[in-house]
């Protein structure tokens, strides 16, 4: 036995291909200079693959979202479908989900290989009702279908507990993110100026000098990063120190 490795596999960059390209000779191109740049011979066997998205995209020969969204109605009459996706990369099944979810009432269930969470998100913007991943048994998958027939969501357990853990982050990270950098003086100074009171309203009011007040203000705007007092009272509006009723 003479060859004693096995397969090597090797990406060759290749420039932008464009619809009307001719694949052949810019695949055929690529890979002889890049051979030729890195040192290394040609064989009798060696194999040179090209994605089939390059072929299509050279030969105008593949579906818009619009053609899919098309086609699922005229196959389905416009109404509530199930989808089962066979091994599909992440764009593509984005793709063809937002066609399916253009062309059909509902999609109720996504049998899928994907548990990336960025697609499990999109399909459920899309309508679906349901996400079970492909390696489930028969009867998490028949659990599903009745949980969605009755009108509820069900998703694999695996992605519930992702998508909880998700959102609790996000929750945690919005409420350490509102926390109010002011102090409880400056709020109460903000509280007024945004009701329309001056320096020295305020200072009668706090019991305060009126270069304090002024002092409290530029902290005010500072730690906010307001400019003005517009701006201050757009900021008192959304936390809720200021009642419009």
């Amino acid at each position: 036995m003479s060859r004693t490795l096995g397969t090597v596999v090797r990406g060759v960059r290749a420039p932008i291909f464009r619809e009307g390209d001719d694949v052949v000779r810019i695949t055929a191109d690529t890979v002889l200079n890049a051979l030729k740049d890195n040192g290394i011979t040609a064989r009798d066997g060696d194999i040179v693959a090209v994605t089939e998205s390059v072929v299509a995209r050279c030969q105008g020969n593949y579906a818009t979202v619009e053609q899919i969204a098309a086609d699922v109605t005229a196959k389905t009459g416009g109404q509530t479908v199930g989808v089962t996706f066979p091994i599909l990369s992440r764009n593509r099944f984005s793709l063809l989900l937002q066609g399916i979810a253009s062309g059909a009432k509902k999609v109720v269930l996504v049998l899928s290989m994907h548990g990336d969470k960025n697609l499990i998100v999109e399909s459920l913007k899309a309508g679906a009702r349901g996400y079970v991943l492909k390696e489930c048994s028969s009867q998490e998958l028949c659990l599903a279908i009745q949980t969605v027939a009755n009108g509820q969501y069900y998703l694999t357990p695996a992605i519930l507990s992702t998508l909880i853990g998700d959102y609790l982050r996000l929750t945690e990270n919005e409420e350490q993110g509102s926390d109010c950098p002011l102090s409880e003086r400056e709020l109460d100074v903000l509280k007024l100026l945004v009701k329309g009171c001056n320096a020295k309203q305020i200072a009668e009011q706090l019991s305060i000098s009126k270069n304090t007040v002024d002092t409290h203000r530029r902290h005010i705007l500072d730690k906010l990063g307001c400019n003005s007092m517009a701006e201050l009272t757009r900021y008192a509006i959304r936390e809720g120190y200021l009642d419009l009723s």
